[in-house]
């Protein structure tokens, strides 16, 4: 009973699970390698949400596929542009 529970959420587990290992790394002193790993999350995100079916998407479904996709594309690249930019030495 509690697996089907957990099939509903679809591949949004993965999404959830590659942010949140980028979420633990982050303040351990890996501040880009932790912002780039949440960047890959949206991107994964992204791509899942444009090749699954609107059926199986599970949590990754909140709208219509292509604004979701390309939701999650736009934020992927403003996380991955703001980790890129920010300075982590001290000057």
């Amino acid at each position: 009973m509690r697996w089907r529970r957990l099939r509903r959420l679809g591949p949004w587990w993965i999404v959830s699970g590659l942010a949140t290992v980028g979420l633990a790394i982050t303040p351990l002193g890996q501040a880009r390698i932790g912002g780039y790993l949440i960047g890959l999350a949206c991107i994964v995100g992204a791509v899942l949400r444009s090749v699954v079916s609107s059926r199986r998407a599970g949590g990754l479904r909140v709208r219509r596929r292509w604004v979701d996709a390309v939701t999650l594309a736009g934020l992927a690249a403003l996380v991955l542009l703001a980790y890129t930019l920010v300075r982590l030495t001290p000057t």
